[in-house]
């Protein structure tokens, strides 16, 4: 029983770990054969698949922490129509200083697999590109309310932000063995190959105004590395 539990755990842990780079959704697509790219133990009824390339398969994922749709829009509770849009109770919902915006693509270009007899064999060659980016309340909220919105001395608006933008080709060969009807197991390992990437070490900012002269003074701190593939 203990050992049923370990197992159990070690593979609720790396089917999280694989949601975080694929699509949720479609770990529950089982007729769906490109489930095996966040699950390779899954079972594919299939004696065989190609994917066309392009539009055989392509993954768009955007994800955010911060903005909320029933904090931006006004809705009439009657009809359930849209009938304001208020920025400000969206920045005061918004955490100070962590707020995150991440947007994920992937895309099929060659993929194919086969079964035969109790093994499962798939191949794939994608290109993706994954963003994360956080950033401060005050980002937005300069946005919204203005510069007058932040004239105290000791309240002056933090732009501050983060950015991580991952630009890569990804190999993989899928294998997948069934024990017994009820029982399999499967690995994909992948290579990674880089093509771009820009990361923001220091990104920083603020912003004050003065309330008399109405004076503006700005200092920031950027640190942005960069690299390509050309």
């Amino acid at each position: 029983m203990k050992k049923h539990i370990i197992i159990s755990v070690a593979l609720l842990l790396t089917a999280l770990s694989a949601m975080a780079q694929d699509g949720i959704t479609m770990h529950f697509m089982r007729l769906n054969p490109y489930s095996t790219n966040i699950n390779p133990s899954s079972f594919i009824q299939y004696k065989g698949y190609v994917g066309v390339p392009i539009i055989s398969n392509i993954n768009a994922a955007l994800t955010n922490s911060g903005l909320h749709f029933n904090n931006i829009f006004v809705t009439d509770p009657s009809t359930g129509k849209i009938t304001a849009i208020d920025l400000n109770n969206a920045v005061k919902h918004l955490d100070g200083d962590f707020n995150m915006l991440n947007a994920n693509i992937a895309i099929n270009v060659i993929d194919f697999g086969f079964r035969a007899n109790k093994w499962n064999i798939n191949f794939s060659y994608r290109v993706r590109c994954d963003e994360y980016l956080t950033y401060s309340k005050d980002l937005l909220g300069f946005a919204a309310n203005g510069n007058l919105a932040y004239t105290d001395t000791d309240n002056p608006a933090n732009l501050n932000m983060k950015m991580h933008l991952t630009a890569y080709q990804e190999i993989g060969v899928g294998l997948r063995y069934e024990i017994n009807p009820h029982w399999a197991i499967g690995f994909k390992p992948k290579l990674l190959l880089g093509l771009a990437n820009t990361k923001s070490n220091n990104c920083y900012g603020t912003i004050y105004t003065d309330p008399v002269s109405y004076a503006i003074r700005a200092k920031y701190d950027i640190n942005v590395l960069e690299s390509m593939v050309l």
